[in-house]
């Protein structure tokens, strides 16, 4: 089906979000209003790092970088709702039977 428009496409959709390939991969970041970069990831090396383009200097700097091998095996640190809650809810929403309604401050579809 054809989708012609009469409205033109939002300045986001004209780039791609992420780009790379075997393994590193780079995608555009706005860190602040008017402070705009980009993140660098090599998920072989398990790091990411972050680049702020300087337009005065018409630089990139170097701002961050961390290894977050171990932070994937955190499972539950400053989130609300836990993940158990979550998984009572759809437990009970899953078997009514056995439990009620689910959470009533999760909307039913």
């Amino acid at each position: 089906a054809r989708q012609d428009s009469i409205l033109p496409a939002a300045m986001g959709q004209r780039q791609p979000a992420i780009a790379g390939g075997a393994g590193v991969f780079i995608s555009p970041a706005q860190f602040q209003t008017n402070i705009f970069g980009f993140y660098l990831l090599d998920v072989d090396a398990g790091t990411v790092c972050a680049y702020q383009f300087q337009p005065g200097e018409r630089q990139l700097k170097f701002i961050a970088a961390r290894d977050y091998k171990f932070d994937r095996r955190i499972h539950n640190y400053n989130t609300t709702p836990s993940p158990e809650e979550v998984k009572n809810w759809v437990e009970k929403q899953e078997n009514p039977a056995g439990g009620g309604a689910g959470n009533p401050a999760v909307g039913n579809p």
